[in-house]
């Protein structure tokens, strides 16, 4: 006999999954917040848009059209394609999750890649598979690693192309390779949330390649470049028998008016839709033009320090930045910029050690940076002595509570902190002396001198760039 249960209790599986977080809409005592992290258009909709979204408000009493027939035929005219097959839905997420739905149960295995879309583990486990995580190769989709992965158990394959956070991209040739190697049965999702952003001879959003084959299916948003988030519109390009096996469990109205309604006003205005992408291009080039020449800047002044025969870097890097406040954010602004520093770094130095404030939840990707000694402040609660020695072998790992105390505390409690972080790593070396070479942009930019380490240690320059 079965045990009785005192309340509902959800299938197998439900409760392990983490529910995905948005990012925050507000901060503390801030009048105005500028929110970056889920990449929404500083324009807006479209004029058209807005306009359709309101005449929609003189019809709510009635339901809307169950086949979007108006947002298929406006999508399908502006890409060339068969309204047949295109569906549409309450945002591309509606999509994603259908097609798990349809497509995977117990037993069976979704890939996913490192850096994909959170919502694409959320779908898979909700229908009662298991994800499979695949590695990156420096922040880009990985084809190989992805066969590699493959399984008789493999259902469907999620790709987020281009992808976020990381901005890289996958070349068609490279999917029409993956596509070619992968089991006939099995479902290839190409997410292209962000197409209308690329400017690359070599990418294709997936129209010819969904258009060619039977088991390629491509998702896009209205969400990013669109500016329509708050209506939650996206659709998919896919053969028939998908469309026709996923409209099965469609809701018969997914869509409302409005979203219908304005949807299809915006993809028809395509001349807003092309200022929207250029705006975006032109900022691209303002901000990889200015972290450009913060990099110059820095790498010009760490020549001076080994002008003035420092033999050893200090680096303090991005994810210790108060700017930058998710792994989404550093994986995007913080890393490439440090690993080109640290790069430089190793060719000339003889020690680097690297400092950050202890984030955990960047802990994985900062570990795998190139230094010799790892120290970190953990006041903010950050990894452990023993966690950060085992995810750098062979480093020495401190835990300098304080260590802006040894540039500018008082000698004693310098000497204090600095003997207490080296006998936290048993004696074999951190920073001991006051003074230092800071970046000239730092509030404490008069201090001179050059940090000694300890236990005949190099000399080290100090690089603080935030």
């Amino acid at each position: 006999m079965s045990e009785e249960k005192s309340k509902p209790v959800p299938r197998p599986g439900i409760l392990d999954i983490a529910a995905y977080v948005p990012g925050k809409e507000h901060a503390p005592g801030v009048a105005r917040v500028y929110k970056l992290s889920s990449n929404e258009t500083p324009l807006g909709a479209s004029p058209k848009a807005i306009e359709a979204f309101r005449n929609a408000a003189g019809s709510l009493e009635r339901y809307p059209d169950g086949q979007a027939t108006e947002l298929r035929e406006a999508i399908a005219a502006v890409h060339g394609l068969n309204p047949g097959n295109i569906l549409c839905g309450n945002g591309s997420d509606e999509l994603l999750g259908l097609l798990c739905h349809v497509y995977l149960g117990p037993g069976d295995e979704g890939i996913i890649t490192e850096h994909g879309f959170l919502v694409y583990k959320i779908q898979i486990m909700g229908a009662g598979a298991t994800p499979v995580v695949v590695k990156e190769k420096d922040q880009t989709v990985d084809v190989d690693a992805i066969l590699a992965a493959v399984t008789p158990k493999t259902k469907i394959v999620f790709i987020a192309n281009p992808g976020n956070p990381t901005g890289t991209y996958v070349s068609v040739s490279e999917i029409r390779r993956l596509q070619a190697a992968l089991p006939k049965h099995v479902v290839l999702v190409l997410d292209a949330a962000y197409a209308e952003y690329v400017r690359r001879n070599d990418y294709e959003a997936g129209i010819e390649i969904v258009s060619s084959n039977a088991n390629v299916v491509m998702t896009r948003t209205f969400s990013k470049v669109y500016g329509l988030a708050a209506l939650r519109v996206g659709w998919m390009y896919a053969p028939v028998d998908i469309i026709d096996a996923v409209n099965r469990v469609r809701g018969p109205f997914n869509m409302n008016a409005a979203a219908i309604a304005a949807g299809a006003a915006a993809i028809r205005d395509q001349a807003f839709t092309q200022e929207a992408a250029s705006f975006n291009q032109m900022w691209i080039e303002k901000m990889t033009g200015a972290l450009e020449a913060i990099t110059e800047t820095i790498l010009a002044f760490m020549d001076a320090c080994f002008r003035e025969g420092c033999e050893g870097i200090f680096y303090s890097v991005q994810a210790a930045s108060t700017a930058l406040h998710s792994e989404e954010e550093y994986l995007r602004f913080g890393e490439p910029y440090d690993r080109r520093v640290l790069e430089t770094v190793r060719a000339r130095s003889k020690l680097t050690i690297l400092h950050c404030h202890g984030e955990r939840l960047m802990f994985d990707r900062l570990a795998a940076l190139p230094a010799d000694v790892w120290n970190w402040d953990d006041r903010r609660a950050g990894p452990s002595l023993a966690e950060g020695q085992a995810a750098v072998p062979g480093a020495v790992c401190g835990g300098l509570n304080q260590w802006t105390t040894l540039m500018d505390g008082p000698p004693e409690r310098a000497d204090a902190e600095a003997r207490e972080a080296v006998a936290q790593t048993g004696g074999r070396g951190l920073i001991v002396a006051a003074g230092c070479v800071v970046h000239p942009n730092t509030s404490d930019a008069t201090l001179v001198g050059l940090v000694k380490a300890l236990g005949g240690r190099p000399r080290l320059g100090l690089i603080r760039p935030q």
